[in-house]
């Protein structure tokens, strides 16, 4: 079945749209993340192939958005031996949101599962003997309301080389991009930055909840190297 989904999107789609999607295979026996608003997920055996015996792999989704919808589009496992799990949140204490492995059927009848976390974790697991085609999901995340950026730092006019901290005051963010103005950047929730040379740089931070998005900035005053003169 894999391969008969994987077939009609190859005649469907221009091979523009198909680079342009976020297309993620699982890591035998790996953890991997995903932060994209949407995209699609199969297991290790990829797109077309089977998938590995003994197999124990884990795959985090954790876009920026608040809304996370995961949809099941294709399922060939051997039945009751070989599992899928969907978990809400990161990792595998939260609640149980899918337990699968019969044959065929999708998972919710191929309808939607919502993960009320806004992230998931899909954990699939094979045993030693016998494979297939393994399963294919889909998932798309949004934001709610929009957000308002903000941020704070500890010293706007800082010495060359001085730590500077950047407080993240935004309100319902998502993923967060920071420019410091001399051409470094970060996507941390909470930055610190150093600068090498004095002058003037803005920085600018922009946040994204896969719908909206906002953006604001600061000017950063760096005090020029001091100057000593011998008589």
């Amino acid at each position: 079945m894999k391969n008969l989904l994987f077939t009609l999107q190859i005649l469907c789609l221009s091979t523009a749209s198909l680079l342009a999607q976020n297309n993620y295979t699982m890591t035998q026996n790996g953890s991997d993340t995903a932060r994209s608003c949407s995209g699609n997920l199969y297991d290790n055996g990829g797109a077309a192939g089977m998938y590995a015996n003994s197999s124990n792999d884990h795959f985090v989704i954790d876009p920026p958005g608040t809304n996370l919808s995961i949809t099941f589009t294709s399922m060939l496992m051997q039945n009751y031996y070989d599992y899928v799990t969907v978990y809400d949140g990161i990792g595998t204490t939260g609640t149980r949101l899918v337990s699968f492995a019969n044959g065929t059927s999708l998972p919710n009848n191929g309808n939607a599962i919502t993960a009320p976390s806004g992230s998931a974790t899909v954990v699939f697991t094979s045993n030693s003997y016998s494979n297939a085609q393994g399963f294919a999901l889909s998932w798309t995340s949004s934001g709610l309301v929009s957000p308002t950026a903000s941020f704070s730092v500890s010293q706007s006019n800082p010495a060359i080389n001085q730590s500077v901290s950047f407080t993240n005051n935004t309100i319902n963010g998502g993923g967060y991009t920071w420019d410091f103005g001399d051409g470094n950047t970060s996507t941390a929730v909470n930055p610190s930055h150093r600068y090498t040379s004095g002058g003037n740089y803005t920085v600018k931070l922009v946040t994204d909840n896969c719908t909206y998005s906002d953006s604001t900035s600061q000017v950063i005053n760096v005090q020029n190297a001091p100057q000593f003169s011998v008589s």
